[in-house]
């Protein structure tokens, strides 16, 4: 599954004083990526997602969103098909609100 939008990774990454090289060589993910989720918001994938959630300590929520909600779930154990099953039904959700 991808989603494109606008993320909010920049100010999340400043916020744990990494370099988008730094975030890069945690995650695995080319820094010219991030460079583009930064910039423009391009695609990402649940894996990537979740890689970037863990590194950075925030919730999916809040990284795609902006919006912060204590009573999300750590996603941080959850399986790719779980968090795929979670994020589709918030948006699922959020549409409705629209």
């Amino acid at each position: 599954m991808t989603r494109q939008t606008k993320y909010i990774f920049r100010d999340a990454r400043i916020a744990k004083n990494l370099t988008i090289t730094e975030l890069s060589a945690e995650t695995k993910i080319p820094p010219a990526t991030i460079k583009a989720w930064e910039a423009v918001g391009s695609k990402i994938t649940i894996k990537n997602l979740k890689k970037i959630s863990k590194s950075l300590e925030i919730s999916p929520n809040e990284l795609i969103f902006g919006e912060s909600d204590e009573r999300i779930l750590n996603v941080s154990k959850l399986t790719p098909l779980q968090i795929q099953l979670v994020l589709n039904l918030y948006l699922s959700l959020r549409m409705d609100e629209d």
